[in-house]
């Protein structure tokens, strides 16, 4: 055998050895905590498909001799790429919106892809070559309506997750997704050089397969670690759907009551908030504001919601029907107009000092955030009112 197909499959020996290794690391130490439901299935399925994917590079070891190189190597990537897409996709849309992912959703998914992987493997040792070629050209069609799929639902899913983490706390939390996000365009870089793949040169995949290998440990790495900020970040992006069902102490608390708000939103559901918008609701929020406690750290939407007495889907509803924004950016707003009467009032404090004051620990943020709400930065408002 030539040492390049040699050489070809030793690394496909050896990446498959190194996947099957982090999936049954996948399988271990899985956390069991009730809220975890979706990460725990997810990562399942996730080890499933890393044991899988390694058994297959395996099998294309044993059948590199029963046809031409070229045709199994770029028949087994198309393959292996297809599931990839498919894991790695929903594995990272589970972060992002646990109740997006479905056993039916997932099975339909894994059907096809393994259906059309199948239909490919028995063209390839089944069929001539000219058949072969046809169903391949057709399986590289698919796989690339695969991708476009794929990255408009995760844009889209990723999108609202931002939108809700921002809607729920006041710090710039949505910088604990990034990784997903950055996983995810990883993710899509392989698949779309295993595009390449299927026309290139065996030489190709000696370069390749080492790329995805240290990507799927990377991946398998941080999935396992993402326990601890997964159970702070399902807080925020699992936000319950505005119900129009209001539970009895919600009502009692802001002096509204239930049969009101019921009867308010079976006919318009867009007047809950008007209903909720009354006088004991706006003198408590007006006296909140009074005594500054949007200076106070660690709160997020739900804490600031009890201290109103009112939960945190009918809170959220009020800031961005009366006031035009989410949680998050009109807490900064309080505290940026806090800081800039701080700015005038101890010039010889640092901005860095008043940033802390008002409850901003990242300097680079309380910059940003200040500029974009006074329109200009801190040291140059404070220098024109001098």
């Amino acid at each position: 055998m030539p040492l390049q197909i040699s050489h070809y499959l030793l690394l496909t020996l050896l990446s498959s050895v190194v996947i099957m290794a982090y999936g049954f690391q996948l399988l271990l130490n899985v956390p069991g905590e009730k809220d975890l439901t979706v990460y725990r299935f997810s990562r399942r399925v996730l080890a499933a498909a890393y044991l899988s994917l390694a058994s297959l590079g395996i099998l294309e070891i044993f059948l590199q001799n029963e046809t031409s190189e070229g045709a199994v190597v770029s028949s087994f990537t198309l393959v292996i790429a297809g599931f990839q897409a498919f894991l790695f996709t929903f594995a990272l849309i589970a972060l992002i919106r646990p109740d997006y992912i479905t056993r039916r959703l997932l099975g339909v998914h894994f059907g096809v892809i393994t259906l059309v992987s199948a239909v490919l493997l028995i063209s390839l040792f089944g069929f001539g070559e000219m058949v072969h070629t046809v169903i391949f050209r057709l399986c590289l069609v698919g796989y690339v309506g695969q991708l476009v799929w794929y990255v408009r639902k995760f844009r889209q899913i990723y999108g609202e997750g931002i939108r809700r983490l921002s809607d729920f706390y006041a710090e710039d939390e949505d910088r604990r997704l990034h990784w997903i996000s950055l996983c995810f365009y990883m993710a899509l870089t392989i698949g779309i050089l295993a595009l390449v793949g299927a026309f290139m040169r065996s030489f190709y995949y000696h370069f390749f397969i080492p790329l995805y290998t240290v990507f799927y440990v990377y991946f398998a790495v941080k999935y396992c670690n993402y326990v601890p900020v997964f159970h702070y970040v399902l807080r925020g992006i699992a936000l319950p759907s505005p119900a129009l069902s209001v539970e009895m102490s919600d009502t009692e608390d802001i002096g509204i009551m239930p049969e009101v708000v019921m009867d308010t939103a079976e006919k318009d559901p867009s007047n809950v908030v008007a209903a909720f918008n009354n006088k004991q609701f706006t003198e408590r929020l007006q006296q909140w504001i009074e005594d500054k406690k949007y200076l106070e750290t660690g709160k997020n939407l739900s804490d600031v919601a009890e201290e109103l007495g009112t939960n945190r889907s009918y809170f959220s509803r009020y800031l961005n029907t009366h006031e035009k924004c989410d949680f998050r950016n009109w807490r900064s707003r309080l505290r940026i107009e806090e800081a800039s009467r701080l700015l005038l009032i101890y010039p010889d404090k640092s901005v860095s000092g008043i940033a802390e004051m008002v409850g901003f620990s990242d300097r680079s943020n309380f910059h940003r955030q200040f500029t974009t709400i006074i329109g200009m930065s801190p040291q140059n408002y404070r220098k024109n009112r001098e």
